[in-house]
Order: structure tokens, then C-alpha cells, then sequence
């Protein structure tokens, strides 16, 4: 399995965050590498324990202050391998998620004072 960030590198980011559902948010961008609108539109559906797998099935981009819900940027889906550790860290973030199969894995909730993950790239919503 290739690794996109050194694991170090990934840890200090990662420790650096002020939540665990962002925790794991940059665990996932840094280890298994999917483009930042792809992690953002993680679903349920799109985890696979069993496989351990995550499945790219689409993307969530910011269009007109509302997160649309779109095609990757390819147009393909695929699928990333999870390596043990984010498995099992995926597992217990995972109970604490809405069951439905279309639920977000990642949800924009924002700790006090901060951005919620899918408006973060566009400075909490300040037009630029």
C-alpha cells in the first residue's frame, strides 16, 4: 500500500486538529490519498469493514454557498484499501454515525469557533 504523506507527517497533523471526526478526516486525506471533496462525501455505504475498503463514489463541492453532491473529478469510482488502524478507528467512529446507508461519514459539525470540514477550503464561507 502506498502511503501519500509519511506517517509521522499524518500523525502531527492529525493530533493537531481540535475534534476526532477530523482526527480521522486527516488520517483518511493523508494515508489512503482521496481528494478532499471525495473524503467530505463518504457515506456509510461507501465503508466495507469486512474488505476493509473505502468506496470513492462520488464528491461534495461548495456551489453557490449549498454542498452539492457530484461525480468524482475522473468520473470513476474506485476503491481504497484500509490499512488495520484506520479500520478499527473507522469502526468506532462509525458508531457514533447515523445507520442509513446514504448518511455522512464525515459530518460538518463545527467545534467552537472553527469551520465545518466541507466549508474549511473555502474559509468558513467568506467569499474570496
Amino acid at each position: 500500500m502506498e502511503l501519500h504523506w509519511r506517517t509521522e507527517v499524518v500523525g502531527q497533523l492529525a493530533d493537531a486538529m481540535p475534534i476526532d471526526e477530523y482526527r480521522l478526516l486527516v488520517r483518511v486525506l493523508g494515508v489512503l490519498g482521496p481528494r478532499f471533496g471525495e473524503a467530505a462525501g463518504l457515506a456509510r455505504r461507501d465503508v466495507d469493514l469486512l474488505r476493509r475498503r473505502l468506496h470513492v463514489r462520488d464528491s461534495v463541492t461548495e456551489v453557490g454557498g449549498r454542498l452539492v453532491r457530484t461525480t468524482t473529478k475522473t468520473y470513476a469510482t474506485r476503491q481504497l484499501p484500509l490499512p488495520p488502524t484506520l479500520a478499527e478507528a473507522l469502526t468506532a467512529h462509525l458508531a457514533g454515525v447515523d445507520p442509513a446507508p446514504d448518511a455522512p461519514i464525515f459530518r460538518a459539525r463545527r467545534p467552537e469557533g472553527g469551520c465545518g470540514i466541507a466549508r474549511s477550503r473555502v474559509g468558513c464561507g467568506r467569499r474570496r
